[in-house]
């Protein structure tokens, strides 16, 4: 008998296609509402969904608030309440459900609002040493498990946000303490009528 020859072409196994791929495009950010006046108001606002920063700066003397309201007319924070010339960054709709609908102001002299992106507000690197003075909202990048603060005089307090708020510091200054942090700050708010350190 004779050997069968082997088969010489031996067709290769056909190669798969890789599926195209989804190129994602970033959501832009919101862009900014800018408010100003004189006097009392209350100012319509239409803001996206979740978490915002409020830059505020007021020059006259005399009482000055901003006052969050839902649709529904029900007071969500008082954002600044102050009888001195103001400027300064304060949260709004930071726990889950606000969302603002209207500011009230009141005012002696004129003011100017921005409400801005969370993205949008100054960021910090934790662990690190960081001093300013009035009222602060802060991006925190890296973590920490202690926080050291001191402060001159007036109210101080410190809270933290990532899956729940924490009210770290709540004191009336001269100030000068020690607390723990938990882990998972992504956000660091202080409000200080004076000058502080964080540590």
């Amino acid at each position: 008998p004779t050997d069968t020859p082997a088969p010489t072409d031996t067709p290769e196994p056909p190669t798969q296609t890789p599926a195209p791929t989804e190129t994602t495009v970033p959501t832009p950010a919101p862009e900014p509402i800018t408010l100003s006046g004189s006097g009392n108001d209350v100012i319509d606002l239409t803001k996206w969904d979740g978490p915002a920063i409020v830059r505020v700066s007021n020059g006259g003397g005399g009482y000055f608030g901003v006052t969050a309201f839902d649709a529904a007319g029900n007071q969500l924070a008082l954002v600044v309440n102050t009888v001195a010339p103001y400027e300064g960054t304060r949260p709004l709709d930071f726990l889950d459900g606000e969302m603002t609908a209207r500011l009230q102001v009141e005012a002696d002299g004129n003011w100017a609002i921005e409400v801005l992106p969370l993205v949008q507000a100054e960021g910090i690197t934790l662990p690190g040493r960081y001093e300013g003075s009035g009222d602060k909202v802060y991006l925190v990048t890296g973590a920490a498990d202690t926080l050291t603060a001191s402060v001159g005089d007036g109210y101080f307090g410190v809270t933290g946000y990532g899956d729940r708020s924490d009210l770290l510091v709540n004191e009336v200054g001269p100030y000068e303490g020690e607390t723990i942090v938990r882990p998972g700050m992504v956000v660091l708010v202080v409000e200080s009528a004076s000058s502080w350190v964080l540590d």
